[in-house]
């Protein structure tokens, strides 16, 4: 009888012990880990350590190196694009910022991971990680990497570039390519100057988009955890269309692969597709930082647009897919949401402030209907 008691009090003190030594909590991911530390269930007496092993920016870069063709010259683009990282983040690296990480994925041509190595071993700061081999992929992989990485770290910054030229080699992508990094990873892009920006880049095109043309960037994972997957993007751009009202038409731009979004295509419009994206950036290679766009419609309209002024003329953006009605009917659709009330969105595109009214009483479908007809005015 006593052994019994004398036992169950032990084990009650046990568990009390047990319950007030330090407990370790270990989540673990390729690109991130945390270790937690809690000492004692007394608030005064807990202690908590918070260690990132990813660093609050992290660069994800996706290699890719043709099966024929001039291997050396992708060896060459890889080099100078790990320098341009080297030394467009040297003056970046701050407390909590100790290390950048630079996460890779290579696609095509296995090719010599000593060598990527080799590059990124003469800067201190960065860390690289090769994430994996892929036979034959689009953007979308590393996309995906950086999306998943952005639901476990949504405070950190990330960065997504790419080998501009590698399949279609010449002078005008060296050039571009060389641009667009360096417009990704400007320190305004990395830190911008005005804490409403989401997504940073060169080259923003407001419609068709939003999206930065030649798909490079820097954005907050705040922003980035609430997009759909890459991979998803064309399925349901797709299904918004099937379903879209009747009055809407595309117009604005021709309705094929780069526009739809279809395959590689996706990867373009993936960072743009969410309402509540705040663009800044550098309207050209030697334009000031600025938020985005740079003015109302038709800037930063881009080059493939159709006879915008006729459209214009006829009425024709109060029902284009390619204008605002599209941009409120996919945000709706995919996101079930609409631009928040103090977005660019509404001062930018035509009719805006009459959109803006009209979502305060009516769905995006009504109010689509109710544009259609023609009858209001400003």
């Amino acid at each position: 009888m006593y052994y019994f008691i004398f036992a169950s009090l032990f084990l009650v003190q046990l568990f009390r012990v047990v319950h007030q030594i330090i407990q370790i909590n270990v989540d673990y991911n390729p690109v991130h880990q945390i270790v937690q530390i809690n000492v004692d269930d007394n608030p005064a007496k807990c202690r908590s350590i918070n260690r990132p092993i990813a660093s609050p920016l992290a660069i994800f870069y996706q290699i890719f190196v043709p099966d024929s063709g001039n291997v050396s010259y992708v060896y060459n683009i890889i080099k100078e694009q790990i320098n341009q990282i080297g030394n467009l983040t040297a003056n970046q690296v701050k407390e909590g910022r100790e290390t950048i990480a630079v996460h890779y994925n290579t696609v095509g041509r296995k090719m010599n991971y000593a060598f990527v190595e080799k590059q990124c071993s003469g800067w201190s700061h960065l860390r690289c990680n090769n994430l994996k081999h892929h036979g034959k992929g689009f953007e979308m992989l590393t996309q995906t990497s950086l999306w998943h990485y952005c639901q476990i770290n949504p405070m950190h910054t990330v960065t997504y570039i790419h080998p501009k030229g590698s399949f279609h080699p010449g002078k005008e992508q060296d050039k571009w390519r060389y641009d667009l990094t360096t417009g990704a990873l400007n320190k305004h892009c990395i830190d911008p100057p005005n804490d409403r920006c989401n997504v940073c880049g060169l080259g923003f095109q407001a419609a068709w988009g939003p999206l930065f043309l030649g798909n490079m960037w820097t954005a907050k994972c705040s922003y980035v955890k609430n997009l759909i997957s890459p991979f998803d993007v064309e399925k349901k751009y797709v299904a918004a269309f099937q379903a879209k009202p009747t009055a809407i038409t595309a117009q604005f731009y021709r309705y094929r692969p780069f526009s739809i979004p279809e395959g590689r295509y996706q990867a373009e419009v993936f960072i743009g597709t969410h309402p509540s994206i705040e663009s800044c950036g550098f309207s050209t290679w030697n334009a000031s930082w600025s938020m985005m766009p740079i003015d109302k419609f038709p800037a930063n309209i881009g080059g493939n647009s159709h006879d915008w002024k006729q459209i214009l003329q006829n009425d024709g953006h109060r029902t284009e897919w390619f204008l605002l009605p599209g941009l409120l009917w996919r945000s709706y659709f995919i996101y079930n949401q609409t631009p928040p009330a103090d977005s660019w969105i509404w001062s930018y595109f035509p009719d805006g402030n009459i959109w803006k009214a009209l979502l305060q009483n009516f769905t995006v479908r009504e109010a689509i209907e109710m544009m259609a007809q023609k009858e209001l005015t400003q």
